[in-house]
């Protein structure tokens, strides 16, 4: 699974890769913590819906026309973007890895 790091194999390394909570879930995992089993789509996921979607210089279209010291400004070009996303298709390697990883986590899971 290429997009799709299980929780249990990230750290505060990851962070590039999984995020800040996902390597943080990592790190209490290592620390012996409860955590629900889970996993994360890293940013290469990310990478790949915005370049298979073109959203790229849409997204840095809305934050150029933004005033970045304009918080309602700011607001309005995050719609703008999420509006993008939204309508973006997530491609059949990532679906598929998503899809994987879900299924084997088994049973009801939290979200």
């Amino acid at each position: 699974m290429t997009y799709i790091r299980l929780l249990e194999q990230l750290s505060t390394a990851d962070v590039g890769l999984a995020g800040g909570k996902g390597a943080n879930l990592g790190e209490l995992i290592r620390a012996g913590f409860p955590v629900p089993p889970g996993f994360v789509l890293t940013t290469a996921a990310y990478c790949a819906f915005v370049t298979a979607n073109s959203l790229q210089a849409a997204i840095t279209a809305a934050l150029q026309e933004a005033d970045l010291h304009d918080p309602a400004a700011l607001a309005r070009a995050a719609t703008v973007i999420a509006s993008h996303f939204a309508a973006g298709r997530v491609p059949a390697e990532i679906a598929d890895d998503l899809r994987r990883a879900y299924l084997a986590l088994g049973g009801i899971v939290a979200v």
